[in-house]
């Protein structure tokens, strides 16, 4: 706009007793008026669904990136960090699943949101909210860019574990403890016992293991007798040898970036699922006011391909630096929102 203004006083079509700095001043003030006008109307486009929507589906993709980020962290001697994680992934595994199924449900009734009890019904239980969601998708038929279902092992055993720890005995395994109760629901070592150790013995080279055992050997020999070390593994047992420190440190550097890759795919698929009924959500609601938020400027991050395809292809985890329209940055197993 400036250099055509300048264009304006060169060639005479504005007086130059006008000064340029005023020109300029008079049509920014025009221009910021029209605009604040424009603001002020918008309002009168988005209904309270709407904006219910967007806060829930802006908190979940917070917590979620908070969680994969977390679960590149944690470790046996960061096993605080194994709740943080839990925590908030289970919480936005669950949320986006129930996003899903009031989607669906609107679709299903022309336009008419479901009611408490409907959504208050699927509880804490993230396998029932995970079938579900799978039943949607092959239902509706949608095409997804990614692979929808997630039929391996591990994939399986995340799920399960996040959806025991979405129950009180698994989010208050330690405090039942404490108080006597007798069923056991240990979710950090079922994660190591279920996700850590069978993505190592799946995704790790024979030469990386056997780096891994000779430089646990080395710093037993150099260390051992100089160092004290007293840790508590994720399965509970203690470790006081420096050679055992190093092995479980070694197996968890090597096996982190798979833990990540993996749940990211999960999430990618409730993501995909979402962006699915968005678009026949928004076939049946009306136009104005806004009812149903484009999903993808929210959850976009968790669908870039440079996240996991070159992995999957090659069998390798690989995490690129990807900057997106919402300035979300995945970095070295972080995920910075």
């Amino acid at each position: 706009m400036i250099f055509f203004l300048y264009l304006q006083v060169a060639f005479g079509i504005i007086g130059k007793e006008q000064t340029f700095p005023n020109i300029v001043r008079k049509y920014e003030i025009t221009w910021n008026r029209e605009m604040k006008s424009e603001i002020r109307k918008m309002d009168k486009y988005y209904s309270s669904e709407f904006v219910a929507l967007l806060n829930e589906a802006s908190f979940t993709k917070d917590i979620l990136g908070i969680g994969v980020t977390q679960l590149y962290k944690a470790n046996y001697a960061k096993i605080g960090t194994y709740y943080q994680a839990f925590t908030c992934l289970s919480t936005g595994v669950e949320r986006i699943g129930k996003l899903c199924l009031i989607l669906d449900s609107y679709i299903e009734d022309k336009g008419k949101f479901p009611d408490e009890n409907y959504i208050r019904k699927h509880g804490h239980r993230i396998t029932g909210l995970y079938e579900s969601c799978r039943e949607i998708a092959g239902n509706r038929k949608f095409g997804f860019a990614f692979p929808c279902v997630l039929q391996d092992s591990i994939h399986q055993a995340m799920i399960n574990i996040l959806h025991a720890f979405a129950q009180s005995s698994g989010r208050y395994h330690n405090i039942n403890m404490i108080a006597g109760k007798n069923f056991d629901n240990d979710c950090v070592k079922r994660w190591k016992e279920e996700v850590d150790v069978p993505l190592y013995q799946k995704c790790v080279s024979k030469r990386k293991k056997e780096k891994i055992k000779k430089t646990a050997e080395a710093a037993e020999m150099m260390l051992g007798d100089v160092t004290l070390v007293n840790y508590i593994s994720e399965e509970g047992n203690e470790i006081r040898e420096i050679e055992a420190a190093s092995r479980e440190t070694g197996i968890w550097a090597a096996a982190v970036p798979y833990r990540q890759l993996y749940m990211l795919q999960i999430i990618r698929f409730f993501v995909q699922v979402l962006f699915g009924l968005e678009g026949e959500a928004r076939k049946v609601s009306q136009e104005e006011p806004m009812i149903i938020p484009y999903f993808g400027e929210v959850f976009g991050i968790f669908l870039i391909r440079t996240l996991t395809l070159e992995a999957e292809k090659h069998g390798i985890y690989r995490m690129n630096t990807v900057v997106t329209s919402e300035f979300s940055i995945f970095w070295k197993g972080c995920i910075l929102l």
